[in-house]
């Protein structure tokens, strides 16, 4: 077992006022700086000696971090709301319920208190339970450096475990959501192993567009972990949430068929690549995929979509 420090390493903290400041502050003591947003990961890994920064970058004084606003027809967070506020956003839960449902499962109060979604994404965890409901949202990333900000598709943000596609010197400033069509019904469901924390072992995010009784468009993200559930830490380096393509092209133009259901389920289990426990892990992720598109077409139903 890992051994847990009363007391933290000595590092020195770093308390910007404003993001251009946070930025020069970064790009001076970038090689050994933390950013702090909710510490629910960064903390514990400085009490194991995980880490050990020579410089905290804390984002607290700055105002404004911590605002859920619609802005252009987008919903736009930033780096300090947390999963319960997202959980609690009236907007979130009318429009993405998809992200709301993912909040709510997300550890328990306590962490959800303090967690963030931009640390949950920037922890680039192969189980992070926010980032397949971004991903079907179609969310984008604004990153900002000293030298200037690119934005970035959550997709291409995430691509290996616990190496966010970040750079020394940038910031996630932004986590910005699309408007979605009306005709849009999402669910989010989970499977944690026993002991496991909290942590997904299988995840399944949906979004189906429906009109007229017939799906316009299919979006399907899981999670497909392995050994996560480990309290010390994973063994394995396992796929990063993904998109499941092909089971997305089954559902569409199709009305409620189970045989469509079902045949989707069985696609999103084979585009899953798990490191062990293979079999298990792509039957669970069937069985989620099927309840996560039946559970859907069903809140499609009661809102008179199907």
């Amino acid at each position: 077992m890992d051994y847990y420090s009363v007391h933290l390493p000595k590092f020195k903290l770093l308390s910007p006022k404003t993001i251009a400041e946070a930025t020069t502050l970064l790009s001076q003591h970038q090689e050994n700086t933390a950013i702090l947003a909710g510490g629910t990961d960064l903390i514990p890994e400085m009490r194991k000696r995980k880490r050990t920064p020579e410089y905290v970058l804390s984002l607290k004084s700055i105002p404004g971090l911590d605002r859920i606003e619609q802005r252009g027809g987008k919903v736009i967070f930033g780096p300090l709301v947390t999963l319960n506020q997202v959980k609690a956003s009236p907007v979130i839960r009318d429009r993405y319920a998809v992200l709301a449902e993912a909040a709510d499962k997300f550890g328990n109060n306590q962490i959800r208190n303090m967690a963030t979604v931009a640390g949950n994404l920037c922890n680039s965890s192969c189980c992070a339970d926010t980032a397949s409901p971004l991903m079907v949202l179609g969310a984008q990333l604004k990153l900002i450096s000293a030298l200037g900000e690119r934005i970035l598709p959550v997709e291409k943000f995430c691509q290996t475990p616990f190496k966010p596609t970040l750079k020394k010197e940038e910031l996630l400033v932004e986590i910005a959501i699309p408007q979605s069509s009306p005709t849009t019904v999402g669910t989010y469901l989970k499977y944690t192993l026993p002991g496991a924390t909290g942590y997904s072992f299988v995840g399944v995010a949906v979004t189906l567009d429906i009109a007229n009784k017939v799906c316009k468009e299919a979006r399907i993200a899981l999670v497909a972990s392995s050994q996560c559930w480990l309290r010390e830490g994973c063994l394995y380096e396992c796929p990063f949430p993904f998109r499941a393509g092909e089971a997305e092209s089954v559902l569409k133009g199709k009305g409620k068929d189970d045989a469509a259901i079902e045949k989707a389920a069985d696609m999103a289990a084979q585009s899953a690549h798990p490191m062990v426990n293979t079999d298990y892990t792509r039957e669970m992720i069937k069985v989620f995929t099927r309840r996560a598109l039946a559970q859907t077409w069903d809140k499609a139903k009661q809102r008179g979509l199907a």
